[in-house]
């Protein structure tokens, strides 16, 4: 196959492999923070944390070990090379859990946000009852979103003969252990369209309810509802949270933006969207990496771990450099 390297499907799934299983032991570490290691003055957030944890580990472990879903521009086609292909599992069902999960691991974040603005602000007003409203919906358009182009998936030997002579570079990639399944034929701006509108309204969600929080805060403190002390406070946790958030968001929006965007707009090439999503890959360990580090009770029990782990080398040493001498 003459495609350069960060096109290759060997490449790619190497790629995957390695941060797949370098990310688990992250994965597990994190899981047992959340579980065991969150104080009580975090219990009100503790399961939005855990919920926000499942989906992007899932994310993770899916993108990386068990789907490793190669994409094959313009049109949306591809085939999958992770563990579940082997073992013959149902490829539009890859691809619509994939997508799904990455709508999920979206609508978690606002959960967050959501929470904290209910929790200080709103547990007393109409919000109480429209909340539910709301975050039922985010996630049935979560869910739901791509199955239009799950229902509208073509015939495969038919779309495939039209697909190579539409795209006859594509054929590069095709081979009898990994065949191209076509989701749609076209350049398909609708599901483009579809899937920047979703993005839109979810992320749209997430800034109002930043946007709110730190209105009430500054009210309060003008209004002297709350002290200063509480108030920073909060507005500690609260940078926690945003940089627990912002920065893996990120590493998994922006990949996604410039595939819409060229998708829309330019030709995507397989080199583009290989690297987009090898850098989507690494967000759900990024994500809990980040959350043991910006989390004071997490961070904490990890330096005392540390700290342990160091003072019994110390003594061991000694204890070694002793015995030597005797």
């Amino acid at each position: 196959m003459n495609v350069s390297l960060l096109a290759s499907p060997q490449f790619y799934s190497k790629t995957l492999y390695v941060i797949g299983f370098l990310s688990l032991p992250i994965h597990i570490l994190g899981g047992y923070c959340i579980l065991f290691q969150t104080p009580e003055s975090m219990k009100s957030v503790k399961s939005n944390l855990l919920n926000m944890y499942f989906w992007t580990t899932l994310l993770d472990v899916y993108l990386n070990l068990l789907t490793q879903p190669f994409l094959c521009p313009p049109p949306i086609d591809g085939f999958a090379m992770g563990l579940l292909s082997r073992v013959g599992i149902n490829l539009p069902l890859h691809i619509y859990s994939g997508i799904t999960i990455v709508a999920l691991v979206a609508v978690s974040v606002v959960s967050i946000f959501e929470n904290r603005f209910y929790l200080l602000w709103a547990k007393g007003t109409w919000w109480k009852f429209v909340r539910y409203l709301i975050l039922i919906g985010d996630y049935i358009i979560a869910v739901l979103f791509f199955v239009p182009s799950i229902l509208g998936i073509p015939e495969q030997e038919t779309a495939r003969k039209e697909l190579f002579e539409m795209y006859p570079h594509i054929q590069a990639f095709d081979s009898p252990e990994n065949r191209i399944f076509i989701v749609d034929l076209r350049k398909d701006n609708v599901y483009m369209i579809r899937t920047a509108c979703t993005i839109t309204y979810i992320v749209g969600q997430g800034a109002i309810f930043v946007i709110l929080l730190q209105y009430n805060i500054i009210r309060a403190i003008k209004g002297m509802t709350i002290s200063k002390s509480t108030a920073n406070m909060q507005r500690a946790f609260l940078r926690a949270l945003y940089l627990q958030v912002a920065i893996p968001f990120f590493i998994m929006v922006v990949p996604q933006i410039i595939i819409v965007f060229f998708g829309i707009f330019i030709e995507i090439q397989q080199e583009t969207m290989n690297v987009s999503w090898i850098v989507t890959s690494t967000h759900g360990a990024l994500a809990t990496a980040t959350m043991l580090y910006v989390q004071k009770p997490y961070r904490k029990f990890l330096k005392s771990k540390l700290s342990c782990s160091q003072r019994v080398e110390q003594f061991v040493s000694a204890t070694t450099g002793v015995k030597s001498v005797l």
